[in-house]
């Protein structure tokens, strides 16, 4: 095993921590690993509530738009923002506040709000 995230190195894993338990799910025909491939994707989603991944992404922010689409097929949640980081930005009594600023928020399936 190689230990990477690979299909290929997850069953495999799969397998080993299964130990003569795999044998029960073991197919046999074309596809051997199926059964396995079909749990490691059924276990995704959960997995993405528990260690998320992270990705670098962008929005543009609209005037007046308080929700945005998120086009992302694995979206769950906005981890942080570079807009709100209060230390970088004028006070409200200051030239150049700008004002209320966007909040926010996601939703499995794709949309943030």
């Amino acid at each position: 095993m190689a230990n990477t995230m690979s299909m290929a190195d997850l069953v495999a894993s799969l397998k080993a921590s299964l130990h003569d338990a795999a044998n029960v799910f073991a197919a046999e025909g074309a596809e051997p690993d199926a059964a396995f491939e079909r749990f490691l994707l059924q276990a995704l989603p959960d997995m993405q509530l528990k260690r998320p991944v992270t990705k670098l992404g962008q929005v543009t922010l609209v005037a007046g738009t308080a929700s945005y689409l998120v086009f992302e097929p694995d979206f769950a949640a906005l981890k942080v923002d570079l807009w709100s980081d209060t230390a970088k930005l004028p006070r409200p009594w200051q030239p150049g506040y700008p004002g209320a600023l966007p909040r926010d928020g996601g939703a499995r399936g794709g949309v943030a709000d």
